[in-house]
C-alpha cells in the first residue's frame, strides 16, 4: 500500500505545484513509521493536461506481535517509493498514464495504470475508468533469491460516475475489481497448531490462549502461513457532497462495501464536515467506522487431529480476522497564496474479535506539510 498520502494540490492557475510532507505513524503494537515525501506537478492548462512525480521514504521500526510471536526482537527497515504520471486533455477526454515502483530489502513492486476521464453534459457528468497492473517480487531477508523468490500479479479495473446535481451538490459512485494471483503470504509468519489435549489443558488451567500463553500449549509443529494463490476483490464506493453557502460549510458522506472470494466482507462509513473559517483558514473533521468479517479459512486456533492432515489454508494475519475500527480525523489548513500549510491528525481504535495475539490496537498518525504554487 502506498504511503504517498499528500493531499491533492489545489486547482489554481499557477503551472508549477510543489509539495513537501512528513507522515508519522505509531501504534501500541510497537510499530513506528516516519515517511518524508515530496511531489512536483506541472499543469499545462486548466483542462487536465499535466505531468507529476512523487517520491517517499519509509523508515520503519517494528517489534509487533508478528515479530515477537516468533521469538525475535524486532527489525528496522527502509522502503523507497516513486510515482510518475502524465495526463493530456483532448477536448472532453483526458487519458492518463502513471507508474509506481517501490523497493525494500525483501519486497520489490513495479506497476502502472492507464486511465480515462470524460466530461459529459457540459461537465455536469464525469465518467472515469482505468486499468492497473502490478508485478511484485517477494523475498526473504538473508536468503538468496535462488533459494526463495516468489511473485504476485495484481490486476485492477475501476469505473466511476460523478454527477453534479446542483451548483452546491454532487454525488459519485465507483466500482473497483481487483484480481490477484501469486504469493500472498508473509514469508516470516508461522502458524501455531493445537490438538484437543492442549486446548483442554489450557481450559483446565483457566488460561485463555493469547500472546503470552499460546506457546505453552501448542504442538511442536509450526508450519508457515498458507493462503490461496488467487483472490478476487470487489468494492463499491459512494460519495455525497453538499456545500452550504451561507455558513461556508461542506458536508461529505462516504460509504464503501467490500467483499472477496476469501469470505471477507467489510463496510466503511465516513461522515465529514469542512469549515471555511476564512479565505485562508480551513478546518475539516471526520469520523470513520469500519467493520469486517473474517476470511472463511481463518481461525483463532487451528486444532488438528493426529490422524488428519493440517489445514491446507492457515493464517494468523490479523487483517484476515473479524474486527471493528473507529477513528477520528481533524485537518487544519492555512493557505496564504501561494502557500498552503496543513496538519492532519488521526487517532483510531481497533477491536479484534478473535485474534490470538491481541484483542485491540490503538493507532495515531500525523501528517504535516507545505505546498506552493509557482
Amino acid at each position: 500500500m502506498s504511503l504517498l498520502v499528500a493531499p491533492p494540490l489545489a486547482a489554481r492557475a499557477d503551472p508549477w505545484q510543489l509539495a513537501l510532507d512528513t507522515l508519522l505513524y505509531s501504534d501500541d503494537d510497537n510499530v513506528i513509521v516516519i515517511t518524508p515525501q515530496a511531489a512536483v506537478r506541472y499543469r499545462f492548462d486548466q483542462d487536465g493536461s499535466e505531468v507529476w512525480a512523487a517520491g517517499a521514504i519509509d523508515a520503519i521500526s517494528a517489534a509487533s506481535v508478528d515479530v515477537v510471536s516468533h521469538a525475535t526482537n524486532g527489525f528496522d527497515e527502509v522502503r523507497y517509493e516513486a510515482n510518475l504520471g502524465a495526463a493530456w486533455a483532448f477536448g472532453d477526454f483526458v487519458p492518463s498514464l502513471s507508474y509506481r515502483g517501490s523497493y525494500e530489502p525483501d519486497y520489490v513492486s513495479n506497476g502502472g495504470r492507464v486511465g480515462l476521464t470524460v466530461d459529459l453534459a457540459g461537465g455536469d457528468s464525469t465518467v472515469s475508468g482505468g486499468y492497473g497492473f502490478a508485478y511484485d517480487t517477494v523475498g526473504r531477508v538473508g536468503t538468496p533469491g535462488d533459494n526463495f523468490s516468489e511473485r504476485l500479479l495484481t490486476h485492477s479495473a475501476d469505473i466511476g460516475l460523478t454527477q453534479v446535481l446542483s451548483p452546491t451538490t454532487l454525488i459519485r459512485g465507483v466500482y473497483t475489481l481487483t484480481a490477484q494471483d501469486g504469493y500472498m503470504e508473509k514469508p516470516y509468519r508461522y502458524v501455531p497448531l493445537f490438538d484437543q489435549a492442549g486446548i483442554d489443558a489450557a481450559e483446565a488451567d483457566g488460561v485463555r490462549l493469547d500472546l503470552d500463553s499460546f506457546d505453552a500449549y501448542r504442538l511442536a509443529l509450526r508450519p508457515p502461513e498458507e493462503v490461496p494463490d488467487t483472490r478476487y476483490r470487489h468494492a463499491f464506493a459512494a460519495r455525497f457532497m453538499h456545500f452550504l453557502e451561507e455558513s461556508r460549510v461542506a458536508l461529505r458522506l462516504d460509504y464503501q462495501f467490500y467483499f472477496d472470494d476469501w469470505g471477507v466482507t467489510a463496510h466503511i462509513l465516513e461522515p465529514a464536515l469542512h469549515f471555511g473559517l476564512s479565505d485562508e483558514v480551513r478546518l475539516e473533521t471526520s469520523l470513520r467506522g469500519y467493520v469486517q468479517s473474517q476470511a472463511s479459512f481463518w481461525e483463532r486456533t487451528y486444532v488438528v487431529d493426529a490422524s488428519a492432515p493440517i489445514p491446507r489454508y492457515r493464517s494468523v494475519d490479523r487483517d484476515l480476522s473479524g474486527y471493528v475500527t473507529g477513528s477520528v480525523n481533524a485537518r487544519v489548513e492555512w493557505a496564504p497564496e501561494p502557500f498552503t500549510l496543513y496538519v492532519d491528525a488521526m487517532v483510531a481504535y481497533t477491536r479484534y474479535f478473535e485474534f490470538l495475539y491481541r484483542d485491540h490496537l490503538f493507532t495515531m498518525m500525523v501528517i504535516a506539510g507545505a505546498r506552493v504554487e509557482l
